[in-house]
């Protein structure tokens, strides 16, 4: 009997012993790239691991024809896509965008571009895994779509000369956009517009002559930039006259 009640305390202090608590690893809902309707479908025993994206190793903004990346894990040999419109009717297709399969740790990366058309904003971008036995998961993050920057090419800019003298602006923007520069001499002074596209790295460089009977002083120089879908941005930039 008392060999009985003992078995059955050993017994009841191992089942309310408290488990070490598991890792936790770093998922979508963890970060600000994330705001995630994740499901799991599946048989018992066959399901997908939960979608996590790598932060550390996920960039998810940038402009109209820059590049993004993203690093996510789920089950080892998952086939994984995803689906982004940028605010448009349509998935992107652009380069980049293409099922790859989970490594051995289920380890998956893209490097994609981003469309030339795609709409500045925050979107949502689908997240798909499926295994051999039809077994699904999926999740979202937000991806952003920005106004491009535009920047100075020191290196290749001439911004201060004397009457006469040439002078050059160099910048570096999105891929493939229109882009303006408006430039005048002071108040009374015509306006010269100088129309630019800049080419698939992003570059554009204009180059003119100063005006003869300009006087010495600082002037603004406005670049516009006009992206695929027809939004505008513009920037100044000055210039010296000597």
């Amino acid at each position: 009997m008392l060999f009985g009640c003992l078995l059955g305390c050993i017994g009841f202090v191992a089942a309310c012993g408290t488990p070490a608590d598991p890792a936790h690893p770093l998922s979508a809902s963890d970060t600000p790239v994330a705001s995630v309707t994740g499901d799991t479908t599946g048989t018992p025993g066959g399901q997908v691991a939960p979608i996590q994206v790598i932060v550390s190793q996920t960039t998810v903004t940038t402009y109209p024809g820059g590049q993004m990346h993203m690093t996510i894990s789920t089950s080892p040999y998952a086939v994984c896509t995803f689906l982004v419109t940028y605010g448009r009717s349509r998935p992107s297709s652009n380069m980049g965008v293409v099922p790859h399969t989970a490594d051995a740790h289920g380890m998956v990366s893209w490097t994609w571009k981003v469309d030339g058309d795609a709409h500045t904003g925050a979107w949502p971008l689908t997240i798909t895994a499926v295994l051999a036995n039809g077994a699904k998961a999926g999740t979202q993050v937000m991806v952003r779509v920005t106004f491009p920057p535009v920047n100075v090419v020191s290196a290749q800019s001439v911004l201060r000369a004397a009457p006469r003298a040439m002078m050059q602006l160099t910048i570096a923007t999105a891929p493939s956009v229109g882009c303006v520069l408006l430039l005048n001499y002071g108040a009374g002074k015509p306006v010269k517009r100088l129309g630019g596209h800049s080419d698939v790295g992003g570059i554009v460089s204009w180059s003119w002559r100063v005006d003869n009977s300009a006087v010495a002083g600082t002037y603004p120089l406005t670049v516009t930039v006009t992206l695929a879908d027809g939004q505008t941005g513009s920037t100044q930039i000055h210039m010296v006259v000597i």
